[in-house]
């Protein structure tokens, strides 16, 4: 990780699901009290969206998603670093394109 390709391809809901509860089942975080899971769609629609109630974080225009966004005309059919596009208004990068994520209504 952290070095590219970042690998992207492969990973599942089941296998999202299985690192949530790995991870909770570790010794510090257990004794934190913390418990992890994917995030509902809801919850992630609301971070992606950061309040808005536009097509996209950014607006409704295809042009500004550009500046928020990694996809097809602009990804070189690839995944890219995060944090290389313009956050949200919450300060989150790449919710929009770039690749895949996983639910918990779904896994």
């Amino acid at each position: 990780m952290g070095h590219p390709p970042w690998r992207a391809d492969g990973d599942n809901s089941d296998q999202a699901v299985e690192f949530c509860l790995r991870l909770s089942a570790t010794a510090v975080e257990r004794s934190a009290g913390r418990v992890y899971r994917l995030p509902t769609e809801a919850e992630w629609e609301f971070a992606c969206r950061a309040c808005t109630t536009t097509r996209w974080c950014c607006g409704d225009d295809e042009v500004q998603l550009a500046d928020h966004a990694r996809f097809g005309q602009n990804s070189n059919e690839r995944t890219h670093a995060v944090a290389e596009k313009t956050p949200n208004a919450f300060g989150l990068f790449d919710m929009h394109g770039n690749n895949k994520g996983h639910q918990y209504d779904w896994a």
